[in-house]
């Protein structure tokens, strides 16, 4: 198939039922015509709501690893949880691997991603190089979904449940940013699509 035609395609992600894009008015969407599931959907405000929600999940993102997660007490030992010393002290226990698999999971492709999508919105604000621009989809779209930050806060809740009869918990700021931050990219990576980001670079480099 030739590549402009497929450049005018779109695949729905539920049921791969294939629509033709065509152009839509301000603020709204467009939907499978099998599932009604949401394809794609213009937004006047994509590159200001990027920024905003990327910036704002940076910062819930460091502060989620700079403070104290969970503090617990038992009969006068005191024992403080974050995510930078949980990695560390799997490093000094010889747990190379699970150690290296969690900053990947847990910090570095977080931040990563978080970045990425702070520095495009910059970069289409501003006008940066649209090979830049480019490099910078190309990224976001191999690791965006690698972010396991939403199961690691699930596992300290079950554990907080199971834990909370024996020990004495205290949560810290960073518990509450953590979860600041989950909903944050929860809603940057539902609300804003790759599709979208390719489009709204179309616009502006070609």
């Amino acid at each position: 198939m030739d590549e402009k035609l497929l450049d005018t395609l779109i695949i729905c992600p539920k049921c791969q039922a294939l629509h033709s894009i065509v152009e839509l008015e301000e603020d709204t969407k467009a939907h499978c015509a099998t599932c009604n599931t949401l394809l794609y959907k213009e937004d006047s405000c994509l590159v200001d709501k990027m920024i905003a929600l990327s910036l704002s999940a940076l910062l819930f993102f460091i502060i989620s690893n700079s403070f104290v997660i969970v503090q617990i007490d038992l009969l006068g030992s005191e024992e403080f949880m974050n995510i930078p010393a949980m990695l560390l002290r799997l490093f000094d226990s010889g747990f190379y691997i699970v150690g290296l698999f969690l900053s990947l999971f847990l910090f570095i492709l977080p931040f990563m991603t978080i970045s990425i999508y702070l520095l495009l919105g910059v970069a289409y604000r501003l006008g940066w190089s649209g090979a830049y621009a480019k490099n910078l989809l190309i990224t976001l779209s191999n690791i965006r979904l690698w972010n396991m930050v939403d199961i690691f806060l699930i596992s300290i809740l079950i554990a907080m449940v199971k834990l909370v009869d024996l020990f004495a918990l205290h949560l810290g700021i960073a518990f509450y940013s953590l979860i600041l931050y989950v909903l944050l990219d929860i809603y940057l990576s539902k609300s804003i699509k790759m599709f979208n980001l390719w489009r709204e670079y179309e616009r502006r480099y070609r």
